[in-house]
């Protein structure tokens, strides 16, 4: 705990190398990910809605409760850590506090509502999507 307090971690060449190298994973990481997302169903509402809710004239079913909880189980730890290990850097930055915690909520929230959006397209309205 002393070695936090005194921020003697900070010159340590470590510190540097394993976030960056982190950094550079998710960002490859959230590049595959809109390229899946893309490629599944496109950048505009009609395809999301029609993955969700199924589309007649393509032969696609409706995702069913199940196949959103395995994809909802699946997101929530990994996003979770992701999350974690980005705001956790974050609190070791020279913002003020209220701003870091404004971030962290505000990256939090987002992961939520991206993670509720398909539940919502799916059980609520189209306008979700």
């Amino acid at each position: 705990m002393k070695y936090l307090q005194s921020g003697g971690f900070q010159g340590h060449p470590l510190m540097r190398l394993t976030p960056v190298l982190a950094a550079m994973w998710l960002v490859g990481f959230g590049l595959t990910n809109f390229g899946h997302h893309s490629a599944r169903m496109g950048l505009t509402p009609a395809p999301v809605a029609s993955c969700h809710l199924g589309a007649e004239e393509t032969f696609r079913k409706p995702c069913t409760c199940q196949a959103m909880l395995e994809v909802t189980h699946l997101h929530l730890p990994m996003m979770a850590m992701a999350l974690l290990l980005l705001t956790h850097l974050l609190i070791f930055s020279p913002f003020t506090p209220g701003l870091q915690r404004g971030f962290i909520s505000a990256v939090f929230a987002a992961a939520l509502g991206n993670e509720a959006a398909g539940w919502l397209v799916c059980f609520v309205t189209l306008a979700f999507s």
